[in-house]
């Protein structure tokens, strides 16, 4: 097996010997695939060559080329024995130069290994086990009989097994796009000389690092969200040109006579005969289960409204409505009586407006030969979990590191969960690496990210490029409210290490292992094949918080790892909206209405979380901190917007300038799922020496200049 320390070239020369004794003579291209293969399974040269034989054998073929090798590799893993996934016994990573064997592992202070073999026999329980004998069990005698009723069998329910993920059918299909203007796609050749800058840091609406949370009093839970509704009030005030009503203004303002104009601002819950305009917060009525037409409330600000609370009657709208708890809304209709009030339009928020960059930095950016020197960018996004229902063997996350090795994107952005604490090993405490043989090895969580996160991004980077450069790939870790490597807080910080100076390398008492605690191993990604300290090398790896507005180049990207589409899909009332068509003209099933809406709202909401209050459902949770509520507002109208949701994978265009793309999960159950890829062309070199001639700004049009796929892993 191949381990983290041998050198690529050395692999390279090996694979190159191997192939030729089975009659292979390996072009450039499928020689860097083979070493990412090899490097990935930790697969020796002999081992590919043995795999190719039996492959070209089955399949009858005799070249490995494009066309075949998608088949090769397919085959490679269904042929891959049930130990494919053990861990190899190697150094600790913060000794990986020394040691050998199990005494190297990286294990729990108390590691447990046991064997995987059961004594059960034949399923049953540890007491039923105890009992073989039919003679010993306890029968109902024929008195106890007379009074037992019957049962009717229960309907026989066949459940939907899925595949398993070596099984997976249609890899690499195309699931989703967004290219309106048939933009090409960028070539691989193209990604190995392109810098770009990922900078967060300006944004002071991501947290930067721990804090403090669920400590916070009342009134300052009730002063945010009162803050919440007098700043979006300002916002929509200044946007549509709101203006309280005079005292002494007897006008009558309602549908009959003002045509366009808008009525005068009112506080919520003053009574009268004209029409006024009220901005307050959606509320259920019913506070537990879905809102509806009927339970739908109107809440004021405590300091212009005095908190006051009434219904809103939207019978009488004519136009499309979407609403859900926690969304703050200018409401134009009739309080006739102080308690109900009949709204005749509704504004369901205000937007950013687009950003802007000067021209002259447009033009570095884009065709600087320090920067991206003409070409665009390429961007992959992929959401958590990293491996499936039924083992930890992290496969799916190894699938995707080889497609980012042959596609070398400029960036990776990777949402959480990275450790499923819904995962059931996790739930069930069976945190487990695979040793040789039947034996397993208890971890911790930071353990088990080390090791199959963090180790295979450090072998990434170990892999040579065929000019013989270092991997230029930089990754986004996004955390997920279902890490158990994570605060469980909204908004979350990014990952860290729970030891300074990446953590603490002990040796466990009576024994020569060594472990290291405290560390999720990611500082062994920045030095892999560079000198010096880490905090003076360019970061590979960007641990941020969730949610993060972060900017590559001059592209503004809004990301949270939190399911906020489906929180507000299922628990939205909305009325009036047309009907989805069933297709297009070219065959492609269209994006629904309804789920432009939802995505719509977080733009207008300015927020990555607008709901309040969060879901009480189990599989809906969020736990947010109000005190920390302006942390997960947007400071900005974002180019795209990645917002990884369990609903159908997605990329569209939202309020003219934004992408919206839901990449949906890397996997389902035990099977793969999907990820997006992003190619973002440059703008035209004389387009952007003319606007800096004038001394322009322009609008970056990321949706006129972008090309998102989103395909099966």
């Amino acid at each position: 097996m191949v381990s983290g320390s041998n050198n690529s070239a050395t692999l390279r020369t090996e694979i190159i010997s191997a192939m030729s004794e089975v009659g292979l003579d390996l072009t450039q291209d499928i020689l860097s695939q083979c070493l990412a293969l090899a490097t990935n399974r930790r697969m020796s040269a002999a081992e590919l060559a043995d795999a190719w034989d039996a492959h070209s054998l089955n399949a009858k073929v005799t070249e490995l080329n494009e066309l075949t090798f998608a088949a090769y590799r397919n085959a490679l893993v269904k042929a891959s024995p049930e130990g494919q996934g053990a861990v190899q016994t190697r150094p600790a990573l913060g000794k990986r130069q020394t040691g050998s064997g199990p005494s190297a592992m990286l294990v729990s202070p108390s590691p447990t290994k046991r064997s995987n073999k059961s004594n059960n026999k034949d399923g049953l329980s540890a007491v039923d086990a105890l009992v073989t004998d039919d003679s010993a069990r306890v029968s109902l005698s024929p008195s106890s009989k007379k009074n037992v009723i019957p049962r009717t069998p229960a309907p026989k329910t066949t459940p939907i097994k899925l595949p398993l993920f070596s099984e997976r059918p249609n890899v690499g299909s195309v699931v989703a796009t967004y290219n309106p203007h048939k933009l090409p796609a960028l070539e691989k050749e193209e990604q190995t000389t392109r810098l770009c800058e990922v900078e967060y840091d300006q944004f002071d609406t991501n947290v930067m690092g721990p804090y403090r949370y669920m400590f916070s009093p009342l009134e300052d839970q009730v002063k945010a969200l009162d803050d919440r509704i007098l700043e979006m009030g300002q916002e929509m005030q200044e946007q549509f040109g709101l203006k309280p009503k005079e005292t002494n203004d007897d006008t009558t303002n309602n549908d009959d006579n003002h045509g366009d104009e808008v009525a005068p601002m009112q506080a919520v819950g003053v009574p009268g005969q004209d029409g006024v305009c009220c901005i307050g917060r959606i509320c259920n009525e019913a506070h537990e289960g879905k809102l509806n037409d009927s339970s739908i409330l109107l809440e004021g600000s405590h300091d212009f409204s005095g908190g006051r609370r009434v219904h809103l009657d939207v019978s009488k709208l004519t136009t499309g409505f979407s609403l859900f708890p926690g969304q703050i809304v200018a409401v134009e209709g009739i309080n006739a009586y102080g308690g109900k009030m009949t709204a005749q339009r509704i504004c369901e928020g205000s937007s950013h407006e687009p950003l802007k960059t000067s021209a002259k930095e447009l033009l570095k950016l884009h065709h600087d030969t320090d920067h991206q020197n003409g070409q665009g960018l390429k961007i992959m996004s992929m959401s958590g979990p990293y491996t499936t229902s039924d083992n930890l063997d992290y496969e799916p996350l190894t699938a995707i590191l080889e497609e980012v090795l042959m596609q070398k994107p400029d960036v990776v952005i990777m949402t959480g969960p990275f450790v499923d604490v819904t995962h059931k090993s996790i739930q069930q405490g069976k945190v487990e690496l695979k040793l040789e043989g039947d034996e397993v090895m208890t971890v911790t969580h930071e353990a088990l990210f080390l090791y199959m996160v963090s180790d295979r991004l450090r072998d990434l980077y170990e892999i040579s490029d065929e000019n013989g450069e270092e991997c230029k790939t930089q990754f986004v870790l996004v955390p997920s409210l279902d890490d158990a490597i994570a605060e469980p807080v909204f908004p979350q910080p990014g990952l860290s290490d729970r030891l300074p100076n990446g953590g603490k390398v002990v040796k466990v008492p009576d024994s020569d292992m060594e472990i290291e605690l405290g560390t999720l191993g990611l500082h062994h990604v920045e030095v892999q094949g560079r000198s010096g300290p880490v905090k003076n090398l360019k970061r590979r790896v960007h641990c941020v918080s969730n949610p993060c507005t972060l900017q590559i180049n001059e592209v503004t990207i809004g990301i949270t790892s939190t399911d906020t589409l489906l929180h507000v899909f299922a628990n939205e009332t909305h009325g009036n909206l047309p009907r989805p068509p069933i297709s297009t003209n070219n065959g492609a099933v269209s994006v629904n209405p309804v789920t432009t809406r939802v995505a719509q709202h977080l733009l207008q909401q300015r927020s990555y979380y607008p709901m309040f209050p969060a879901p009480a459902s189990a599989n809906m949770s969020a736990n947010l901190d109000l005190a920390h509520m302006k942390q997960w507002s947007m400071p900005c109208k974002p180019d795209v917007l990645i917002t990884p949701s369990k609903q159908k994978p997605f990329a569209m265009q939202v309020l003219d300038s934004t992408v919206v793309i839901n990449p949906g999960p890397l996997t389902w159950g035990t099977t793969g799922g999907a990820f997006a890829v992003l190619d973002i062309h440059p703008m035209k070199r004389e387009t952007l020496e003319s606007a800096t001639e004038a001394n322009l700004e322009l609008e970056h049009n990321i949706q006129d200049r972008i090309r998102v796929e989103i395909k099966r892993i």
